[in-house]
């Protein structure tokens, strides 16, 4: 049961970090474009150029499960960094 609790929590989680990107894309766009970014509560906690990068550089100071990795590109714009996994 707690494992649930906890996968309900990260979930949570994750759903309201990418509600933050997807209200803010544009801001985040201009700041940030073609790199995957972490955001936590709200906020962005670094940039990076690979999304690997941002994973474990996240890590470093942030549980797994509290923080999103994002990628900001336009869906329509096609991705600097060929072949990348998420813009498939």
């Amino acid at each position: 049961m707690e494992r649930k609790i906890a996968f309900e929590v990260a979930k949570a989680i994750c759903l309201g970090n990418y509600d933050f990107f997807e209200e803010n894309f544009e801001e985040l766009y201009q700041k940030y474009p073609q790199k995957y970014i972490s955001i936590k509560v709200g906020r962005v906690i670094g940039a990076y150029d690979t999304f690997e990068e941002a994973i474990r550089e996240s890590l470093k100071e942030h549980e797994l499960g509290t923080f999103l990795v994002q990628h900001c590109v336009r869906r329509e714009e096609p991705c600097a960094k060929k072949p990348c996994k998420s813009c498939k």
